[in-house]
């Protein structure tokens, strides 16, 4: 499994984290000026990150995990389509314990239309769940709830229109639907988009 703690070297490093978080303001709590500053800074952050982009799930979770934590999520999860047409778990990665939910996540696979990532691939728009223990239809609720998972966010990731990913983001907190916010994650879509860098061909799941 690949799973991060807060005191993981790369956080000491990475450009995206110092950018975007100078001080203890979180991305929820700030004016909307300072959200306009951070998000201009995120997505000028995140191009430069992406060049090269990662060659390996590990590569990208360190990169989602970076983006997350700066808009203040606790975790995020990659799903890209097999030749099955399902959506599995190519990257997880955490900076607080989500072992349960990690492997719950790593074992479930999503058509399209079914569950967040399905959801996302068929709606192609950021979808959120304020809060999975009110959700009636969230099987990875056992590891939501042991890992105290809330919140859960995703977005598509787009090449040349064509939706080629999906990006989960967790949250301990619970969180309401935020316009601005699925503004900013249909952006990082786009960029991670544009790098290049997740073509189905070029990223074969983990085992």
């Amino acid at each position: 499994m690949h799973h991060f703690s807060s005191s993981r070297p790369f956080f000491a490093h990475s450009v995206i984290i110092q950018t975007l978080s100078p001080s203890a303001t979180t991305w929820w709590s700030c004016s909307p000026e300072e959200r306009s500053a951070r998000r201009e800074n995120l997505v000028t952050q995140l191009r430069r990150r992406l060049q090269p982009p990662p060659a390996d799930g590990d590569g990208w979770g360190d990169v989602l995990l970076e983006v997350a934590t700066a808009l203040g999520f606790s975790g995020v999860a990659l799903w890209l389509p097999g030749s099955d047409s399902l959506l599995r778990c190519k990257a997880f990665a955490a900076n607080v314990v989500m072992d349960l939910f990690e492997e719950q996540t790593r074992m479930i696979a999503f058509a399209s239309g079914v569950g967040m990532p399905g959801r996302t691939l068929a709606h192609g728009v950021p979808e959120w769940i304020p809060n999975v223990i009110h959700d009636d239809n969230f099987p990875r609720l056992r590891g939501a709830i042991r890992d105290l998972v809330r919140a859960v966010v995703a977005f598509p990731v787009r090449v040349d229109g064509q939706i080629v990913a999906v990006v989960e983001m967790f949250s301990r907190t619970v969180l309401q639907p935020d316009p601005e916010t699925s503004e900013v994650l249909l952006e990082i879509g786009r960029a991670i988009g544009r790098s290049g860098g997740l073509m189905r061909s070029s990223l074969p799941l983990s085992p």
